[in-house]
């Protein structure tokens, strides 16, 4: 399976791919919003695992951006701020679902899940 997660943080970047990884697996790391789409189109991963809060182009709209030309692609939105606004905001973007960072024991079970 091919993973993109987009993650300003880097250790957070690289407790994700950890936690997810599996042999066979590959993983692409995006640092912010502002290149996901990019790199969605270059690799059109299976999965995206995306933070909302990033400097210069949040989640949210990086979601936008990428459903907008891959109406397809499966993101998931993973952030510290697990607020109703959030999830809808995340879910009228285009994400399929959305795991809290306080909880990403659950993120292995909604991406076998779905």
């Amino acid at each position: 399976m091919t993973f993109m997660i987009v993650e300003d943080n880097n250790r957070m970047r690289a407790y994700i791919s950890d936690l997810i990884r599996k042999e066979g697996d590959t993983i692409i790391e995006c640092s912010d919003g502002e290149f996901a789409g990019d790199l969605y189109a270059k690799y059109q991963p299976d999965w995206v695992l995306m933070d909302i809060k990033m400097k210069k182009i949040n989640g949210i709209k990086a979601t936008r951006n990428i459903i907008k030309s891959f109406p397809f692609a499966k993101i998931l939105m993973l952030t510290s701020y697990d607020t109703v606004e959030y999830r809808n905001a995340s879910l009228e973007a285009g994400a399929v679902g959305f795991v809290s960072k306080k909880k990403l024991e659950e993120l292995i079970e909604t991406i076998e899940n779905y």
